[in-house]
């Protein structure tokens, strides 16, 4: 009888000091992410909780910036950073390049292009016919958003317009503020920079691609998310998604109306867009959401089809399979 007690005393110590261990364990100690975040949209819905994380007496995250993403395609490949913002088909490219090693957690930004015009012809798709047309970056997604909008409406982009493309966002604010350019298609913040460099009354924006791709797709237009390694979801899981919820709270502030005075100026705190006036005018039509589980899937996959369909390296050369969709 005393050692039958005395066996259940051991056990029951063991079963203590298991659970313990347990709840100091990896899944709820007191790692850090790395999180790194883009300048412009995608970047947005994290500036609440960098300034929080900042202000808290024991900070989660270790927040990294930047301004071209293929430096956070990079630290993610290094294991320099856990988690970042990035285009969403550059996460793709990141899951091929890493042979499935990165999950997409969640969407953060719809469209964010639109189309500028100097004057005021244009009040719908049928009107581009025979138009010349600027936009920035050829061989990246907003050619091939243009296109499937053009090509959707019954538009031959190589033959009823004239798309001129230059190499970046600046180039094309230049030739929009001289003039050059009457039609051009940018994203935001670089479309406030224009309309607030040019200073013109004629200057407006006459189209907005996100709308236009809504009156064609069961799914929205998504340019934005966040991606991690999935080593770091394996050692990390709970990490993960206390940050997800963090990080959903943070998007609903930056985007709700009623705070957009103070979320701009938390934008700016953070470095995501250098200007308050800009910040405030940009926050409105860059479309900052959260977005997960199935209708992160459903979203994000109808996109890459399109760009696969029309340049499978723009994905990195193939469709992510299931295991690239983040569930909790």
């Amino acid at each position: 009888m005393k050692k039958i007690i005395a066996l259940i005393l051991f056990v029951s110590t063991m079963l203590t000091a298991l659970a313990a261990f347990t709840a100091c364990g990896e899944d709820t100690d007191n790692y850090k992410l790395k999180v790194g975040y883009l300048s412009g949209p995608t970047g947005m819905g994290m500036a609440k909780l960098i300034e929080d994380d900042k202000n808290s007496e024991s900070p989660s995250y270790e927040f990294k910036q930047f301004s071209d993403p293929n430096t956070a395609v990079t630290e993610i490949i290094s294991g320099q950073l856990d988690l970042a913002c990035v285009p969403t088909n550059t996460a793709s490219v990141l899951y091929n390049r890493t042979n499935g090693q990165v999950d997409v957690l969640a969407l953060n930004t719809l469209g964010v292009l639109y189309l500028l015009e100097d004057g005021n012809t244009i009040t719908s798709l049928s009107d581009l016919r025979g138009k010349t047309i600027y936009a920035s970056v050829p061989g990246s997604t907003t050619e091939y958003i243009l296109n499937h909008i053009l090509t959707t409406a019954g538009i031959d982009p190589e033959n009823d317009v004239d798309i001129i493309y230059e190499p970046d966002h600046d180039a094309l604010v230049a030739k929009i503020v001289t003039g050059e350019a009457k039609l051009a298609v940018l994203p935001e913040p670089k479309v406030t920079a224009a309309l607030v460099q040019s200073g013109k009354e004629s200057l407006r924006i006459a189209m907005s691609l996100t709308e236009e791709w809504d009156k064609i797709s069961d799914t929205p237009l998504v340019q934005g998310c966040i991606v991690a390694r999935k080593g770091i979801i394996d050692e990390h899981k709970s990490v993960i998604d206390k940050f997800l919820s963090d990080y959903e709270a943070s998007i609903n502030y930056i985007k709700n109306p009623d705070n957009l005075d103070s979320a701009a100026q938390l934008i700016v705190s953070a470095g995501i867009i250098p200007k308050l006036p800009i910040a405030k005018t940009a926050l409105p039509n860059s479309n900052i959401t959260y977005i997960d589980g199935e209708d992160m899937k459903s979203a994000l996959s109808d996109f890459l089809t399109v760009l696969y369909q029309s340049n499978p390296q723009s994905i990195g050369g193939s469709m992510p399979e299931d295991d690239f969709y983040y569930a909790k």
